[in-house]
């Protein structure tokens, strides 16, 4: 499936210049970030001040041209100012956008999955060719982690159109060709090997990659393990302090990860024990109270003396009343 967004091309020009107004289909896939046929960058967002709006795909008052919230002509005169691209990056949307119409154009033809030994032969012939056999190479290349690779070539994992798009630009191959051709058609001997720009992001959606800092973040990790904060934070919550995602800490610092995981881990299952074990010790004085005041200790009585049945329903709970009513 591929995804998609909204956008629309300033043109600079009023409605009367128009004799029909469209919104080709391929402005809607969401990697498209440029019109190839006017080479001008397409904007998501209403340009005028007092709206600017996010233009979603379908809208209960769609019309072609006009903000669907406002209601105002697109076609004003407005060139963001903050975007300026390089060679590099021009040719990557381009490419872009070429393979999508490509698509688009073709979509009769398309099968409903890939082929599936084509993306892991083509990750591993680039792998070969280009990274010196190192997945680590690779990863860094195309600006992916080497467990994105590693999913795709096990069949794990569907790889995200944009994120394949990188992977058939620095091999040279089009996404139509990978879509099409059977097992081993593809030709891998020598691919045509360029490397990836600076992906450019004019709609400011996608979470821009930090840099690691080794040293800080194992030194961070490692006062996270060695203290006695409580509760112990989860690796999640030290990612989030650290301002990392989880998956990058995983990747670089797999020890480390896995004993504040385990740590977490372990806290979380004392705290459950801790807490079955008075839900016991309270279920036993229920019983205890009930029977010594001549009544039977009914898994409804005692649910009603604890403030509700809710506590009964745990199966836990329910086979340690059965095994006190043998008691008594």
């Amino acid at each position: 499936m591929i995804p998609v967004g909204s956008a629309f091309l300033i043109l600079g020009k009023t409605p009367s210049n128009f004799r029909s107004l469209h919104q080709p289909l391929l402005w809607n896939v969401s990697a498209v970030s440029l019109c190839v046929r006017h080479q001008r960058i397409l904007i998501e967002q209403c340009p005028y001040p007092n709206c600017h709006a996010t233009l979603p795909v379908l809208a209960s008052h769609f019309h072609p041209g006009y903000c669907s919230k406002c209601s105002r002509w697109l076609g004003v005169t407005f060139v963001p100012s903050n975007i300026s691209w390089t060679p590099e990056q021009w040719n990557w949307q381009n490419w872009v956008a070429d393979s999508i119409g490509e698509l688009v154009a073709h979509n009769p033809d398309l099968i409903v999955t890939s082929h599936q030994r084509n993306i892991p032969d083509l990750i591993e012939a680039y792998r070969e060719q280009a990274a010196d056999g190192s997945m680590r190479i690779l990863a860094a290349k195309l600006q992916l982690s080497r467990r994105t690779f590693i999913a795709w070539q096990q069949g794990k994992q569907i790889p995200q159109m944009e994120s394949l798009m990188r992977l058939c630009y620095c091999c040279g191959v089009s996404l139509y060709s990978v879509f099409t051709s059977q097992s081993g058609a593809l030709d891998l001997d020598k691919l045509k090997i360029q490397s990836l720009p600076d992906i450019p992001n004019p709609t400011g959606n996608r979470r821009h990659r930090i840099p690691l800092d080794v040293d800080y973040i194992q030194q961070s990790l490692e006062s996270v393990l060695a203290s006695e904060e409580q509760p112990p934070p989860s690796m999640r919550f030290v990612a989030r302090r650290l301002n990392y995602s989880p998956r990058e800490l995983r990747e670089h610092f797999p020890e480390l990860n896995h004993a504040i995981s385990s740590r977490y881990k372990n806290y979380r299952k004392a705290q459950a024990e801790k807490k079955l074990e008075e839900q016991k010790d309270k279920v036993r004085q229920a019983i205890l109270k009930i029977h010594s005041s001549g009544f039977y200790p009914s898994s409804k009585r005692v649910g009603s003396l604890l403030g509700g049945r809710g506590i009964m329903r745990s199966p836990i709970i329910t086979q340690f009343w059965r095994e006190m009513l043998q008691e008594l």
